[in-house]
C-alpha cells in the first residue's frame, strides 16, 4: 500500500466517524429554536 493509499483510507475513517458523532448526537430532541412554531 502506498502512501496516498493509506493517507485517503484514514481521511474516509475519519470523515466516517464525524458522520457516525454527528448522526449519534441527534438523539430525536430538536435543540433548534428556529425550527418551534409561531406562538409556541
Amino acid at each position: 500500500m502506498d502512501v496516498y493509499t493509506f493517507v485517503r483510507l484514514d481521511e474516509q475513517r475519519d470523515a466516517i466517524g464525524r458522520l457516525g458523532d454527528a448522526l449519534s448526537d441527534s438523539d430525536g430532541e430538536d435543540d433548534d429554536p428556529d425550527d418551534q412554531p409561531e406562538g409556541s
